[in-house]
């Protein structure tokens, strides 16, 4: 068994070292490394491992993961994670890639502690449809053949990458089944297993159907794989039309199942353009750019362009220019205007200055600025700041 690398460890002549694992088991170990050369970025680093294997199975071994590399450097999507390049080292395979900080919707489901709540599962959802869709219309299309709650992961801002594209394949309809027949137990569908026939995109969405099952139910489909019961029968929360979409997204036979990512999507969110909240997840329609739960800024499924700007937006956080020009002014305003009010027993009598008045009038004109032009300066610093 080749050996796990530890914290100081360099790659590729120095030009990475490692910080920390990540993760990892069977064929790969994933790392986090920063990058010596390029203002210490950090990457995350995927091994291969495979000294304990046959000539003939680490062959084919290396094989597959130079194909998992070029198969990543050639997508291109905000819910994949960016590869930068492949080599080799000390007789050892290695893939650099994008490090996507968060935590797996495995991890997230565990931490919650019961079923996860359908607006956020939903939302999660129409970002899993919109990649899968991207895949299966690549050309030639590609089969994910791995999804589950642990191969995606959740970052800060509530966007979803899909990780570990070990098994991923081209789908070639010449085929009547596939070579390798991998997956996780009770996420992959019948057909990768046995050689009961070839991967299509209908596989992928069995996928997704057992692993939204899983995270509105909190129930492991691998205690009796191929087998769902009804997902409101196990969670009364989750709607009867969601639970409908689902059952049929897992039917055994494949033919049964939806055509495409794009019939399930319009089944399981509806007809329209679906807008999802990074931040609270709460699914929106209409025309609105921002969510009607939080406010926070909305992005749109079905396409990987940046949503258009409103003309009516919510406030946006001031520069520090912006800020500092906004308090000067009205600390400036502010003090003019208590210095006005403080004098205004001298206004008021026609023909006479201030400092003609009697003594008396004079110091309480004179406290009278002083003390209106604080409480204008106040003001304005107040004001300047909440705007």
């Amino acid at each position: 068994m080749s050996q796990a690398l530890v914290k100081g460890d360099e790659l590729d002549g120095g030009r990475y070292r490692i910080l920390q694992e990540l993760g990892g088991g069977g064929e790969a170990m994933v790392y986090l490394a920063e990058d010596t050369g390029v203002m210490a970025k950090r990457w995350a680093i995927k091994e291969m491992r495979e000294s304990n294997l046959p000539p003939a199975e680490r062959a084919e071994a290396v094989k597959r993961f130079q194909a998992e590399a070029s198969l990543l450097a050639s997508l291109k999507h905000r819910n994949l994670p960016d590869v930068v390049r492949y080599f080799s080292d000390n007789g050892r395979e290695y893939l650099v890639m994008e490090y996507v900080p968060g935590q797996t919707l495995e991890a997230v489901l565990k931490a919650n502690g019961g079923p996860l709540p359908e607006p956020q599962v939903l939302a999660w959802a129409a970002q899993l449809c919109d990649v899968l869709e991207y895949l299966h219309t690549h050309q030639p299309p590609i089969i994910f053949r791995d999804l589950s709650p642990d191969n995606i992961i959740l970052q800060q801002d509530g966007t979803i990458k899909l990780i570990d594209f070990g098994i991923a394949r081209h789908f070639d309809p010449s085929k009547r089944t596939d070579t390798l027949k991998m997956g996780k137990i009770g996420y992959a569908p019948p057909e990768q297993y046995g050689g009961r026939g070839q991967t299509t995109p209908r596989s992928d969405i069995y996928a997704l159907g057992a692993t939204l099952h899983a995270l509105l139910t909190d129930r492991d489909p691998s205690i009796q794989p191929f087998i769902f019961p009804l997902a409101n029968t196990l969670n009364p929360q989750v709607s009867p039309a969601v639970s409908s979409v689902l059952a049929q997204a897992v039917e055994q036979n494949a033919d049964a199942r939806f055509a495409s990512v794009a019939d399930f999507r319009r089944a399981l969110l509806g007809t329209g353009q679906l807008r999802f909240c990074p931040h609270c997840g709460i699914p929106n329609r209409g025309t609105s750019n921002f969510c009607m739960g939080c406010g926070g800024r909305l992005v749109v499924t079905g396409s990987t362009t940046p949503v258009p700007t409103e003309t009516t937006r919510l406030p946006q956080p001031l520069s520090r220019s912006q800020w500092l020009k906004r308090f000067t002014t009205w600390v400036v305003v502010g003090a003019c205007l208590g210095m006005i009010l403080g004098a205004l027993p001298a206004l008021v009598t026609p023909g006479v200055s201030v400092l003609a008045l009697p003594d008396i009038l004079q110091k309480t004109t004179l406290a009278g600025m002083a003390f209106f032009g604080v409480v204008g300066a106040g003001l304005g610093m107040r004001v300047g700041w909440r705007r």
